[in-house]
């Protein structure tokens, strides 16, 4: 058993490098190193700023590691209170934790309790070409082998962290990797950040960082939780992509006394949302994004809203596809509409919640007061109206003046389409918005003569009688028109 109290100072500009195989927590290395053994650091206060573990190989943990590997040992941090700004864990291979890795083998288990502080700038990156390398977690990788790693994370901002690579290796995470179940908690009655969580500027690159995206968080296991708990008026702001494989449960908790602001989509969660204000943005970017879950469910207790991006002209919107049961109600707050309705008629809808399990999801829309104004109101009002142009030419009558004025003409006539716009179902209840049309009105429009063409000729032409008799009347003027 090796055993740390406490540790008091920052850590700056410290490193471990080697040019062998492996580097190990550019700052602090806390490992168990025999089976059964314990290594335990009680307490951190301190910063950790511009730190690197540098491997020809292998990389693990720019400013901390915290590894047991041994059977039955145990690593373990129990508190950190300290930022972690522009720490870095570079390998040609494989890069995991730009500030922090947390590691557990085979039947161990390594836990960090609680860290109190912001991820500002972290990186994990490696230089492979190879796909099977990786590059994980560019502020904190949490790995599990067939051990528990766990890590719990108060009132942190993670702001601009990235994982990345020159080529074809795999990049997950560009703020979190997480293999096990983690949880992030914003604490109104903690001084940090004011209760205040922010994840923004996080991304993973395979090219050098020449093409971004802007992906936070990775939770690469089916069993694991990843949790976000908001208590005492916290409040977490999430503008970066959630990711995982598929069926990793994502949970938005806490005392309903909280605000959770996303602004990205988030896929293959089996999410819950539960003693939440969820506030959920998928639009401003004018691209139609599709948030693919393995399920959804808004239990009653929460407040799901919902913003995304409505095209009427295309007909397009973002959208929540879900493949397993999902039950609750989203309320679409806002549309950020563009376009407009006048190539709609009666059945036409856009899909926004996709319930492939259509035979046990009930997950349904309901429509702010806001929504069902920008829609018009709710009730039969006119949605639309085209302008259907009618042609053709003054008829030809039986006696006809050669000096006769003769046209040709157009008149542009209005059709109003009067309806509703509201709440759809495509493929479960409410799942759409959708144009029912009550009625139409016509309006015919004014006469507008084009050119004024020859009468003689056209009578000439006209085949309504192919006998013709060009003698003048006794007027001089009229000509009759057949014997």
């Amino acid at each position: 058993t090796a055993t740390i109290s406490s540790i008091v100072g920052d850590f700056i500009g410290n490193s471990a490098t080697t040019t062998g195989n492996t580097s190990f927590g550019g700052a602090i290395y806390n490992y168990a190193t025999s089976s059964g053994s314990e290594a335990t650091i009680s307490s951190i206060v301190g910063d950790f700023i511009g730190n690197s573990a540098t491997g020809s190989s292998y990389s693990y943990g720019g400013a901390i590691s915290n590894y047991a590997y041994y059977s039955g040992s145990t690593a373990t941090i129990s508190s950190i209170v300290g930022d972690f700004i522009g720490n870095s864990a570079t390998g040609s291979s494989y890069s995991y934790g730009g500030a922090i890795y947390n590691s557990a083998y085979y039947s161990v288990t390594a836990t960090i309790s609680s860290i109190v502080g912001d991820f500002i700038g972290n990186s994990a990156t490696t230089s492979s070409a190879s796909s099977s390398r990786y590059a994980q977690g560019g502020a904190i990788s949490n790995y599990a082998n067939s051990g528990t790693a766990t890590i719990g994370v108060t009132n942190a901002n993670f702001l601009n962290n990235y994982a990345q690579s020159s080529s074809a290796t795999t990049v997950q995470g560009g703020a979190i990797y997480t293999n096990a179940n983690m949880t992030l908690k914003a604490d109104g009655s903690v001084a940090k950040n004011g209760g205040v969580s922010t994840i923004s500027g996080n991304y993973i690159s395979s090219n050098s960082g020449s093409t971004k995206n802007y992906e936070a968080i990775y939770v690469d296991s089916a069993s694991a939780t990843f949790t976000f708990n908001a208590i005492n008026g916290g409040q977490f702001l999430i503008n970066d992509k959630i990711n995982g494989v598929a069926g990793y449960d994502l949970v938005f908790t806490g005392d309903n006394a909280n605000t959770f602001d996303v602004n990205n989509i988030i896929t293959n969660a089996d999410m819950t949302v539960t003693n939440a204000d969820f506030n959920w943005n998928m639009s401003g970017n004018n691209v139609m994004d599709t948030s693919a879950l393995n399920s959804l469910t808004v239990n009653a207790n929460a407040d799901l809203g919902l913003t995304i991006d409505f095209n009427a002209t295309g007909k397009q919107a973002d959208k929540i596809t879900t493949t397993n049961t999902s039950t609750g109600t989203i309320t679409l707050e806002s549309l950020n509409l563009t376009g407009d309705f006048t190539t709609w008629t009666t059945g036409d809808k856009v899909q926004i919640i996709n319930n492939t399990d259509t035979a046990n999801s009930t997950l349904q829309l309901a429509l702010s007061s806001a929504v069902v104004t920008q829609l018009g109101g709710g009730t039969v009002h006119k949605v639309f109206e085209i302008t259907d142009t009618t042609t053709g030419t003054d008829a030809i009558t039986a006696t006809t003046a050669w000096n006769d004025n003769f046209y040709s003409w157009h008149r542009d006539d209005t059709i109003e389409h009067y309806g509703v716009i509201g709440l759809a179902t495509t493929s479960t209840t409410n799942d759409s918005i959708g144009y029912s049309e009550d009625h139409t009105a016509f309006i015919q429009g004014s006469r507008v003569n084009d050119s004024q063409l020859d009468a003689l000729k056209l009578v000439n032409n006209d085949t309504t009688n192919p006998t013709k008799d060009f003698t003048a009347n006794a007027d001089g003027v009229t000509y009759n028109v057949g014997a």
